[in-house]
């Protein structure tokens, strides 16, 4: 009779006991999921943040390259060094109006056919009998980071400030157009002008290039 009421006891006791671990486990599972679901959520909100932060630095970016883009459609000076974009001085103008009708009087009597030096000394004598100052076959010094490293020889240089290079060519070609925008830069002028006179209407062979 002892023996079954103590046998009873253990069973309930065991039953009681394995209720008691089978409501712990509930509860522990219980505030994991619930911690799970914490850290899920603060993920989940950091990364929006975190995308958030990374597309404000994108448009900032983008809004950075797009100012930069525009300086540089501007012709900002500061740093980049266009010059073409900036107003050409009236009296460069000028200089160049009366180089124009210069060579076109020297294209009306001459004509086509002869050599550059032939035109070249005709243009300037033509400049001086128009009281225009010009200098033939100025010298141009290149100079790379302060080191000289070769002369070039300008055919004019009217009024100090524009540059005409004379042809006798069949056409003025991108390599003529080249040379002169190199001569500008370096002498940081910004006026130049190519003179074909090899056609038979000089307007055609006219060439105006600024910087």
């Amino acid at each position: 009779m002892k023996e079954e009421y103590h046998k009873g006891h253990e069973e309930e006791n065991h039953k009681q006991h394995k209720g008691h671990e089978e409501r712990n486990h509930k509860q522990h599972k219980g505030h994991e999921e619930e911690n799970h679901k914490e850290e899920n959520y603060e993920e989940h909100k950091g990364t929006k943040k975190g995308i958030a932060k990374g597309a404000k630095r994108g448009k900032k970016g983008a809004g950075e390259s797009v100012e930069a883009l525009r300086e540089y459609q501007a012709g900002d000076r500061r740093g980049l060094g266009i010059m073409g974009y900036q107003p050409i001085p009236e009296e460069d103008e000028a200089i160049a109006r009366g180089v124009i009708g210069a060579a076109i009087e020297v294209h009306r009597v001459l004509g086509p056919g002869f050599l550059e030096s032939v035109y070249e000394r005709a243009l300037m004598h033509e400049l001086q009998l128009r009281r225009l100052p010009a200098a033939r076959q100025h010298a141009l010094l290149v100079i790379y980071k302060e080191l000289p490293i070769q002369e070039y020889r300008l055919d004019l240089l009217v009024g100090g400030r524009v540059i005409v290079e004379v042809k006798a060519v069949d056409s003025i070609g991108p390599i003529h157009e080249a040379q002169l925008l190199s001569y500008l830069k370096a002498s940081s002028l910004r006026v130049g002008l190519i003179i074909n006179f090899n056609v038979v209407m000089l307007r055609d062979g006219i060439r105006r290039l600024v910087r």
